[in-house]
């Protein structure tokens, strides 16, 4: 792999007890292009191989064998990752990092988990790197470590990238060598390999695998390694072989600058220099709060910490392969794709969309503001390899502007909002562009815009002179910053929803500038993700088929499925470790869909047939979805199932419970379009036939099986096990008094937070209820019952939600760094805003009174949709901010809806 080092004089280890000081050692690739990965030979010999019979040789080592922890290799980290932007070091952890936590004890490394408050926080321990002493490009990476056990543990040995040319994580990457959470709890004895890979957040992505050995894991010490090639990376732990990921499983689409645009490379990621990381985290996403019982102080040991490179390719760090396993685990290949629209290249475009019919839409180009005269553009054909151009000439400002020539507007999907400029997504504008040194002021601007109706817009100024004079060049925009860069004129934001000038060119004095190949390009995880809509087809038959004996031509990306543990979709239905599986089978000559969601209760998913455009599917709008179900095995669920439609999500009809349907017989449900419609359902722009899944929370080892899923117009049919109209509730509306509560309509959910029914001690509020938040990123919700109904509160819309609440106990994060908040949910994602209240105070009763209109008049998220009053499951909800809600306890009476 052609190892490297920075000039230093210390040379590389002849021997394993030797420790480098006085220098810093960077071991990096040469950065040569490499073909793809040599196919792994099998199978393991019978004889474990040690690192150096497999070929590998030793270049770096800390045997902690001194006195005290050697800082020419290690850094320690302090605080809580405030500092570099990402408190609770971006996991919600919950301890404080220390460097006195890190210590050497009896030749080991020891870091040190303990009970003790520190800023702000209840724990301390300790996190080391490597960064800028010791970073490495492929090669074999190996600690012997002893594992802390207990609820609450996240100990932990990974790699991050140093300066990485792909951005910030996760397009810079992750290699995560061991990771293990909550050792000895219930028996857990599994460790975890895993590798972040992708764009930057929130288009990250991640593949993982487990591994569970016969003895107890944290008893003592074990070997934890990969194998790390060109292409390929290998997890170990002593001489067990168990997973391996290769750039199947992993892709870095990140910006390669204004000059190339968004881009990739093969073996991106993983082809760059990364730095090495031992810490002990405290609770936190993965293993969740600690317990009371945590025994404190607890300890990771590590007795080394190794690096060996391949001498037999020094380019790739290849041919070194140890104890390789045919059964070692190989994750599902991961998905990303680009769509690319060519607006302007040797003429006006069109737009188009390859699926079962070509679609088009033809573009148009105008100058809409020539500034009384004074701007005048051509499409001239210049020859050469530009052949026909955009050709612009002013003497002071105008703009030209590309649109769709139906005067109709643009969606674009996938590419962030003006409302989000802050999540970062894969869209850009790129052309080519000549400017004309002797017509074009050198003072002045050219300013590229993307617009939803003058004024309501983004741009992007390019100073003449920071550009290449009489030359083409090329030139790509982000998207991203457009959105980031409204009208300073006055105007709204740019609403990608609703563009109407896909590309507007506006020089702000005197130019003479051509432009050519004009494009929309971006990329995103999954099939599809990203782009511009097609235009609905409008389907007007009878019936519409989803599925009867296989998938209708007319939901282009087919059977498809999400669950929260994966985090994003995937249409492979037989992936070990995916929450949802599915086939097709046989019965009695007819082809039925199987659908099985795994035994793991805690966490959702979804199954769904979907078309990758919209259809406009409002011929249906007074008939009904329909569809046969058998429920082969309930499993752990006693709710039953639910389905709902989407119309590009968060657009979508809402939850609609069906009950114990088709429980071991086959049974006919027909849903009216027009509950779905009174749920959110925007009938023009359907793009899922139907979803359908076990209760939430309640999806532990369901199977079922699915046929003859159409959508018929007519009249509505009833369902044959309906759900019940919302009720329409009048005068005050109780939601809870703990003295006199209804009976009940309404009840809490309780995930992560805990409910006690006492006597306050201010005796005029009699029976009260509190509630401990144990985790984070919970809230507690009143919901309508029965589960899965929803009530009619549109006769409170000009109302308000009153309470009262007493603090009992802050968050662990402080009050002053954290906000409560206030909403209601009808079947979420459809949702009020988040209403910030003024923050309840300690042992004193506040009376809080929220106006309904300012709940339903305040925008969400881009990832929720407005609030459904018409359609309430969830009456009351209250929360510290996301994130911060552990340790709160709260006191609650007399919530009421009054009109």
């Amino acid at each position: 792999m052609n190892l490297k080092k920075r000039p230093c004089a210390v040379a590389l280890l002849a021997a394993l007890t030797t420790t480098l000081y006085g220098c810093n050692d960077v071991i990096e690739s040469s950065g040569t292009t490499v073909d793809e990965p040599v196919e792994t030979p099998t199978p393991a010999p019978e004889t474990p191989q040690t690192p150096e019979e497999a070929g590998w040789e030793l270049v770096w080592a800390d045997e902690f064998d001194a006195d005290t922890l050697d800082d020419a290799n290690w850094n320690a980290l302090v605080g809580d990752g405030t500092e570099y932007g990402i408190p609770g070091w971006g996991n919600n952890e919950l301890q404080y990092y220390e460097a006195d936590n890190a210590f050497l004890q009896d030749g080991k490394l020891v870091i040190q988990a303990e009970s003790d408050s520190v800023g702000g926080y209840n724990y301390t321990s300790a996190r080391l790197t490597t960064e800028g002493k010791v970073d490495v490009t492929f090669g074999r990476i190996e600690a012997s470590i002893k594992l802390p056990a207990g609820q609450g543990t996240w100990p932990a040995f990974w790699l991050l990238p140093t300066n990485s040319p792909y951005g910030a994580w996760a397009a810079g990457g992750e290699i995560d060598i061991l990771e293990a959470t909550n050792l000895g709890v219930d028996g857990k004895n599994e460790i975890l390999g895993t590798v972040h890979y992708g764009s930057l957040w929130p288009l990250n992505r991640y593949s993982s695998d487990t591994y569970t050995p016969s003895e107890t894991i944290s008893d003592d010490f074990h070997r934890y390694a990969i194998e790390w090639e060109a292409g390929e990376i290998r997890w170990y732990i002593d001489d067990t072989h168990y997973a391996t990921m290769t750039n199947d499983n992993w892709f870095s689409y990140y910006w390669g600058g204004q000059d190339t645009g968004f881009t990739t490379n093969e073996n991106a990621p993983f082809n760059t220099p990364f730095h090495i990381i031992l810490n002990v985290a405290i609770g936190g996403n993965l293993p969740g709060a600690p317990s009371n019982d945590l025994a404190l102080p607890l300890q990771m040991e590590v007795d080394y910490v190794r690096v060996y490179q391949c001498p037999a390719d020094s380019e790739t760090g290849r041919g070194c392969a140890s104890n390789l396993s045919d059964a070692a685990d190989v994750p599902a290949s991961t998905v990303y794709s680009e769509e690319e629209h060519t607006l302007f290249a040797d003429g006006i475009g069109a737009l188009t969309w390859e699926g079962t019919e070509t679609q088009t839409r033809a573009l148009g180009i105008n100058s809409w503001w020539n500034n009384d005269g004074a701007l005048s553009f051509d499409t001239p054909d210049i020859g050469g390899d530009q052949g026909t151009v955009l050709e612009i000439i002013t003497t002071n400002s105008g703009n030209v502007s590309i649109y769709a020539d139906d005067a109709e507007t643009f969606e674009l999907y996938g590419v962030g909002t003006s409302a989000e400029p802050w999540a970062p997504h894969n869209g850009e504008l790129s052309f080519d562009l000549y400017v004309d040194s002797a017509s074009t002021d050198p003072e002045g601007v050219i300013a590229i815009k993307m617009d939803s109706g003058f004024p309501n817009l983004g741009y992007i100024n390019l100073p003449v002179s920071e550009l290449t004079m009489d030359a083409w060049q090329p030139i790509h925009l982000k998207l991203s910053d457009l959105l980031a860069n409204p009208n300073n004129g006055g105007g709204n934001p740019l609403d990608v929803n609703s563009v109407v000038s896909l590309f507007v060119v506006e020089p702000t004095s005197s130019a003479h500038i051509m432009l050519d190949n004009i494009k929309f390009k971006c990329g995103a995880p999954g099939n599809n993700s990203c782009g511009i809509r097609p235009p609905a087809p409008l389907v007007s038959q009878e019936e519409l088929n989803v599925f009867v004996d296989s998938v209708d031509e007319a939901w282009t990306r087919g059977i498809g499925a999400w669950d929260s543990r994966a985090g994003f979709d995937y249409f492979d239905g037989t992936v070990d470790g995916n929450k949802v599986n599915w086939q097709t089978v046989d019965l009695d000559g007819n082809t039925v869909l199987e659908v099985s969601f795994d035994a793991d209760a805690s966490v959702n998913g979804v199954f769904y047939i979907q078309s990758l455009a919209t259809i406009d599917l409002s011929a249906y709008t007074n008939g009904y979805v329909s569809f046969d179900i058998r429920v082969t095995d309930y499993g752990t669920n006693t709710t039953g199932m639910a389905m709902k439609i989407d119309c590009f999500f968060p657009c979508t009809s809402g939850d609609q419970s069906l009950g114990v349907v088709g429980d071991g017989n086959w049974e006919t449900v027909n849903v009216p379009v027009q509950q779905l419609i009174a749920g959110g359902l925007d009938v023009t722009k359907v793009n899922t036939g139907i979803v359908i899944f076990p209760a939430p929370d309640d999806q532990g080892g369901v199977t079922f099986q699915l046929d003859n899923i159409v959508w018929t117009a007519g009249e509505p049919v009833e369902p044959e096990d309906p759900v019940d109209p919302a009720p329409t509730p009048s005068g005050d509306l109780l939601i809870f008094n703990g003295t006199d509560t209804p009976d009940p309509m309404f009840t809490p959910t309780l995930n992560g937070v805990t409910e006690t029914l006492l006597e306050d001690e201010d005796t005029s509020y009699g029976t009260v209820a509190e509630y401990a938040f144990n985790i984070n990123e919970t809230n507690l919700a009143y919901f309508v019952q029965p589960a899965g109904s929803t009530i009619d509160l549109s006769a409170y819309s000009t109302g308000t939600i009153e309470f009262d609440v007493k603090l009992i106990a802050e968050p662990e994060v402080g009050l002053a760094n954290t906000n409560f908040y206030v909403k209601f949910d009808s079947v979420y994602p459809s949702t009020s805003s988040a209403f910030p209240i003024d923050p309840p105070e300690i042992g004193v009763w506040k009376r809080y009174v929220i106006s309904v209109a300012d709940l339903l008049a305040n925008p969400t998220p881009s990832w929720e949709q407005p609030a459904n009053i018409n359609g309430v499951d969830a009456a009351f909800v209250i929360a510290p901010d996301w994130g911060t809600e552990q340790g709160t306890v709260i006191r609650i009476d007399n919530i009421v809806w009054k009109q």
